[in-house]
C-alpha cells in the first residue's frame, strides 16, 4: 500500500494520553499520516506529600516503568535524588530521563518486566549477609504486579503512586466519523491497558461489526507484550516496533504501509 500526497494520507488513530498524543501526532504527521487523536485513556496526577516515602540517603535507586511517572514527579524532589541511578523501561522514557537532569539513567537492553528485573538484579547485586538494597518505584495507581513482586524478592521496594490512568468511555466524535467512513487504516499502541479499552471503545460502538474493524486495522505496538495484548483484545494485523520508543512505532508504521516521507530521509 502506497500513499503519496496531501490527499491520499491515510488517518491513524492515536490513543495515547495528554500530552503524549500530541506529541506523537506530531511525529505521525512529520512522517506522511494524518494523525486523528482518540485517547482511550486520561492522566490524573495525584497528590504528593512533601517528602518522599523513602529518605534520598537510604536510597539505591529510582525506578520508572513509563514517561508518566517521569512526567508527575515531584520538582521538590529533584535535587535530592539527581546523582541517584535511575532505572527505566524504553528509550524513551530513558531519553525523557536525561532531559530532566537524571545523571545515570540506566535503561534494560531487553523488553518488559524480566528487562528491568534484570538489570536492577545486575547493577546492584546483592552481597552475602548484606541487607537488601532499598529502592523507590515510582508508579501509576493501577500497573501488573510483575514487576514488584520480582523485585520484592531481592529488594525493599518503595512505592510512590503519582498519578493515575483513566479509561475514556467513548471513541472522539471525529474518530466515530472516520471509522464509520473506512478512513482510518491503522493505529499505535503503547501499553497493554491501552490495547485493552481501544478493543473496548471500539466493541462498545460497533457492536457485533467490531472484529471486522479490528481484522482490517493495522495495529503497531511498542513491545511484544503489548502485541500480545492486543491480539488477545482482538487486533489481528499486529506489528512490533523493533525498540521500544516512540521512534520505532514511527518507523514500523512508515515500513508496513511503504509511506514516502515528506524529508529526503526515506525509510
Amino acid at each position: 500500500m502506497e500513499f503519496q500526497g496531501q490527499d491520499h494520507q491515510p488517518f491513524v488513530w492515536v490513543t495515547r494520553p495528554l500530552p503524549q498524543a500530541d506529541d506523537h501526532a506530531g511525529a505521525l504527521a512529520a512522517a506522511g499520516f494524518r494523525p486523528l487523536l482518540s485517547p482511550v485513556i486520561s492522566i490524573k496526577p495525584l497528590p504528593v506529600p512533601d517528602r518522599p516515602p523513602l529518605p534520598p540517603v537510604e536510597t539505591s535507586g529510582l525506578i520508572f516503568t513509563s514517561v508518566n511517572g517521569l512526567l508527575h514527579f515531584p520538582k521538590h524532589w529533584m535535587a535530592d535524588y539527581v546523582a541517584h541511578p535511575v532505572f527505566v523501561s524504553g528509550t524513551t522514557t530513558q531519553n525523557l530521563a536525561r532531559d530532566m537532569g537524571f545523571q545515570k539513567v540506566l535503561c534494560s537492553d531487553h523488553q518488559g518486566s524480566r528487562g528491568m528485573v534484570a538489570l536492577v538484579r545486575d547493577e546492584l547485586p546483592r552481597r552475602l549477609g548484606a541487607s537488601p538494597s532499598n529502592l523507590l518505584y515510582l508508579a501509576g495507581r493501577s500497573r501488573t504486579p510483575i514487576l514488584e513482586e520480582a523485585l520484592s524478592q531481592d529488594f525493599d521496594l518503595t512505592l510512590s503512586e503519582l498519578y493515575e490512568a483513566e479509561f475514556e468511555h467513548q471513541l472522539s466524535d471525529a474518530a466515530r466519523e472516520a471509522f464509520e467512513n473506512q478512513q482510518i487504516v491503522a493505529t499505535t499502541l503503547f501499553s497493554s491497558r491501552s490495547a485493552m479499552q481501544a478493543a473496548t471503545l471500539l466493541q462498545s460502538h460497533f457492536g457485533g461489526s467490531a472484529k471486522q474493524v479490528q481484522d482490517q486495522l493495522l495495529t503497531v505496538c511498542i513491545s511484544q507484550a503489548v502485541a500480545d495484548r492486543a491480539r488477545q483484545s482482538g487486533f489481528n494485523r499486529i506489528a512490533v516496533a523493533t525498540m521500544e520508543s516512540s521512534d520505532s512505532v514511527v518507523d514500523k508504521l512508515v515500513k508496513q504501509l511503504n509511506i514516502h516521507r515528506k524529508s529526503s530521509n526515506s525509510i
